[in-house]
């Protein structure tokens, strides 16, 4: 039961993130950008369904859960794709789930190789993010990914939205 709950609860707060983010009100979003796991794709799909204007969805693995256990790992893009064909999925080669942790998922203990590569996954993600052509893009990823971006640690609910600005100097 609780997972099934839980999963029509994320549905449910998605479907109403349009009417309910005093942020997105009167606003286009022109690009989502999503973390190529299920969650993520399905909470995208979801919560823009109602836009008057669809969209271009894009699956971007730079995106993706910062942690390495089983939860925060996704699939092969062919197999996403049969479920999530209205997103671009060109970005997920074979494997673009596997990546260095920046900890220990039992203990806690940072390493610093994981934390080097998440630091540059989320370079890759801004830059490429800077240089979109679209001004109103939803970024549709995971805690870990928001507090490593804005460099605070911070409590957010699921569907959550922050306003944020991107320029050459950051988030």
């Amino acid at each position: 039961g609780g997972a099934r709950e839980s999963a029509g609860g994320g549905r449910a707060q998605a479907a109403g993130l349009l009417a309910s983010a005093p942020v997105l009100h009167g606003r286009t979003v022109e690009l989502v950008v999503a973390s190529p796991m299920r969650r993520t794709l399905e909470t995208a799909r979801i919560a823009f369904a109602s836009q008057h204007t669809r969209p271009l969805f894009v699956a971007h693995p730079d995106a993706q859960e910062t942690g390495t256990h089983p939860s925060d790992t996704g699939s092969d893009a062919d197999v996403l794709g049969r479920e999530f064909g209205e997103f671009d999925l060109s970005m997920c080669a074979d494997g673009w789930y596997v990546k260095a942790s920046p900890y220990d998922s039992r203990t806690r203990e940072r390493h610093a190789a994981g934390c080097d590569a998440l630091r540059a996954r989320l370079e890759r993600l801004g830059a490429w993010l800077l240089a979109r052509s679209e001004k109103s893009i939803a970024l549709v990823a995971h805690h870990g990914v928001f507090a490593h971006l804005v460099g605070v640690e911070m409590e957010l609910s699921n569907c959550e939205v922050l306003e944020s600005t991107l320029d050459a100097g950051g988030w």
